[in-house]
């Protein structure tokens, strides 16, 4: 009879399934919050010291490096050191390197065993190399897209294979219903590329992560000794994370367990990584290819039955079917609690100011601390609004495995520059964007200001001033920066001019402006398209300082100044606080494996639920559309990692890139059965018989100017294209058109939105 400690710990439900002798294979569905992790280990320890199975016959393979440790931690109490040091216990990608390592030769006479693996960034530089060699313009073909590219274009090669074994078996199959998406290479130029690179790996002897997937699936596929030493090796096989398995993982786990035992741990509730390949399929076909059984892990450790029942209820509409083998109902060990709140309120702002209040309630009552709590979120630019209101009210925060608004490069050298212009005097800024844009200002140049400077006890900046009315080799090149500095400070103490409502955008343009004229004009076109994800930053920023100048507290360079301190304040606690107590916010996705005792999940509308999937933007859906399942069950996702409370919230208007979008709730809401427990109905009432009411009141970036005082034919300055001429008035829609020299042409603006300045 068993009598081991570690078994003691499971529940009935856990222990049947931890120590099934079932010669069968077993898929356990292993719902959020039921103790999977454990049930694993559980399991190989079982197999260990009760059924005496060679360690080396074992074989536990999961996703991330950091699950393996845990995994590992669990075991090494348990076993002895001899039986731990012949346990393999890897992930997908080190599997794939152990085959490799006996076998890539295999593949090409150019590879052998001492090959190295690259990562991303040593990848992205031999793309940029090859891409030289080929006389190729860089800014027509950037690295990052042509790697992106060449990453799809060979994971597809390899899935065509294997789906169209598969699907001379499954086709008529329910369940086999995807329609996989063909990957072309867009030009004759992207194949020479791809092409190119492959050589560049081979002739070096290199692979990169795709490639020990990719190449441990030939090898075992291709070659039949290699097949056989793989299936005669191990008799236990164990896999963790199944849910998020793709099929060419699937397909060598396949091939190396036609033998054995094997025994998988996932919850097809929680795929939420399509995006990365995972492909609910594999979960089906493990089922069918191996005669699996299916066992339940219901019972959760971790949130109240309320939140769970709205779980179960919103999760259910994936199943078109009661038979489906994969749903499962969780039950709470911790008893009901307290019932869901929804709120709806009419955009961004109020919704951040209800979490703060509700956030310095709770933690005033002492009940709960700030790292107790979460803000959840379906798209990263949700956080902007709630960032903004912790740091005005001093509410630590930390971003959840993502760079922080104000941590983001291209934030803080704008930031740079709005110090620089408040004192030019500042070393450490004047640093940060003497070269920024590039102005081929470089180390040397930065070091010989820096001799200067220290010499004659002076800053940097009046070093430069003092090469400038010289001679000195440097002059021609800091006249450069001297310009952009002039040019922006003649805006930025204009009174007339600028405020926090348009700052950014008066900064930016400028500095567009000198990237520009430092770039060729055929790379411009590229060049915009590489920085799109910057300007939407900047544009945040500039949305966030709107909203301050609405405020009205003390005069622009006041305003200006205090929130730049605020800033700096939050960076400094956040370098010192990574592990204490923080709010902490994240993406859903982020989120995984992680649970909090509060939750805030944000953003329940339909536009951010759909917004990322093009296949199905703006359109309604059926519920067998598989895109619009994944955002059920990314909902499913965030509302599971709460323990004790969950508050969910949507909006009524919210800006996305700058554009005021009228949103409704999501399905999602309704599924659920939740009602808003807002006090405010009947503001809500008016709000949606008046959908074109700005709700969400911004000052304009640029004061609007009438009609009356310009006139055809009068010239007009812009930070950006010069001096041009009015060639059209528009009254009817507020716009103006305007003709700049060459290369810029004719230019169109919003009379709302335009920094076009009269000359005097």
């Amino acid at each position: 009879m068993m009598n081991f400690e570690w078994l003691k710990q499971l529940n009935p439900e856990q222990l049947n399934i931890a120590t099934s002798v079932d010669k069968k294979s077993l898929y356990v569905m292993a719902g959020a919050g039921t103790g999977k992790t454990r049930v694993l280990t559980t399991r190989i320890a079982f197999l260990l010291k009760q059924l005496q199975i060679p360690s080396d016959q074992i074989l536990a393979i999961t996703f991330t490096n950091n699950a393996v440790k845990e995994m590992q931690q669990r075991l090494q109490p348990i076993c002895s050191s001899e039986t731990f040091a012949h346990l393999t216990i890897l992930t997908f990608h080190a599997f794939g390197n152990q085959i490799l390592k006996q076998y890539i030769s295999h593949i090409n006479s150019c590879f052998n065993v001492n090959f190295n693996i690259i990562d991303e960034q040593e990848s992205k530089t031999i793309i940029k190399e090859c891409i030289k060699n080929l006389n190729l313009d860089k800014n027509l073909f950037p690295a990052g897209d042509m790697q992106k590219n060449i990453a799809k274009m060979k994971i597809y090669i390899i899935k065509k294979e294997i789906l169209d074994k598969i699907q001379k078996i499954y086709q008529h199959e329910e369940w086999f219903n995807h329609n996989y998406q063909t990957v072309k290479f867009q030009t004759k130029e992207a194949k020479k590329i791809f092409k190119s690179y492959q050589s560049y790996l081979q002739k070096n002897n290199l692979v990169d992560f795709d490639d020990l997937l990719i190449y441990a699936y030939q090898l075992l596929s291709r070659h039949k000794e290699i097949f056989t030493f793989y299936q005669n090796k191990f008799t236990y096989i164990l896999v963790d994370e199944f849910q998020d398995i793709d099929l060419i993982q699937y397909q060598i786990i396949k091939m190396i367990s036609l033998k054995c035992n094997i025994f998988v741990v996932g919850d097809p509730n929680q795929n939420i990584y399509s995006f990365r390949g995972a492909d609910l399929l594999c979960n089906h076909l493990f089922v069918r290819d191996f005669q699996a059984s299916i066992k339940n892990l219901t019972q959760n450790y971790r949130s109240t039955m309320n939140i769970l029942d709205a779980a179960n209820l919103l999760i259910s509409y994936n199943y078109n079917s009661k038979t489906n083998p994969f749903q499962n109902n969780l039950q709470s060990f911790v008893g009901y609690g307290k019932n869901i709140i929804y709120q709806e309120f009419a955009n961004a702002q109020k919704e951040a100011e209800n979490i703060l209040k509700k956030i310095q309630y709770l933690v005033q009552k002492k009940k709960y601390q700030y790292r107790d709590i979460a803000i959840l979120y379906r798209l990263n630019q949700l956080s902007k609004d709630i960032e903004h209101s912790f740091l005005l009210n001093d509410i630590p925060y930390r971003i959840q495995g993502y760079t922080s608004f104000y941590q983001k490069k291209e934030i803080k050298d704008i930031i740079a520059y709005l110090q620089i212009l408040i004192n030019p005097h500042n070393n450490f800024y004047l640093k940060r964007i003497i070269n920024f844009p590039s102005r081929n200002i470089g180390i040397k140049t930065v070091s010989t200001l820096e001799q200067i400077a220290e010499e004659q006890q002076i800053t940097l900046f009046s070093a430069i001033q003092q090469i400038i009315s010289t001679d000195h080799p440097l002059k021609k090149k800091l006249k450069t920066f001297q310009i952009i500095f002039q040019e922006l400070s003649e805006v930025f103490y204009n009174p007339g001019i600028c405020n926090l409502s348009n700052v950014i955008l008066l900064i930016d343009d400028i500095i567009a402006y000198s990237q520009f004229v430092n770039n060729e004009k055929k790379t411009a076109n590229a060049m915009i398209k590489k920085n799109k994800q910057m300007n939407i930053h900047l544009e945040r920023l500039q949305n966030i300082l709107s909203n301050l100048d609405q405020k009205k507290e003390g005069n622009f360079i006041d305003q200006l100044t205090s929130f730049l301190n605020s800033i700096a304040l939050f960076q400094e606690a956040d370098k010192s606080n990574e592990i204490s107590d923080n709010v902490i916010l994240s993406s859903i996705h982020k989120s995984k494996g992680l649970e909090f005792k509060i939750v805030f999940a944000i953003g329940w509308e339909d536009y951010v639920f759909q917004d990322t999937n093009n296949t199905f933007k703006h359109s309604k859906f059926n519920n067998d559309n598989l895109s619009f399942q994944e955002e059920r069950r990314l909902a499913y996702v965030a509302i599971t990692r709460a323990r004790e409370l969950l508050y969910i919230s949507s909006v009524m208007e919210r800006i996305f890139f700058g554009k005021i979008i009228n949103t409704q709730p999501v399905r999602f809401i309704e599924e659920m059965k939740l009602k808003t427990v807002n006090n405010d109905h009947n503001m809500l009432a008016q709000i949606k018989k008046n959908i074109n009411h700005n709700f969400f009141p911004q000052k304009p970036r640029f004061s609007p100017k009438p009609f009356t005082l310009y006139k055809i034919g009068e010239k007009l300055k812009h930070p950006q294209f010069g001096i041009g001429t009015i060639i059209s008035l528009e009254h009817n829609k507020g716009m103006v058109s305007m003709i700049f020299p060459v290369p810029y042409g004719i230019k169109k603006f919003s009379m709302q939105k335009s920094c076009l300045i009269k000359l005097k």
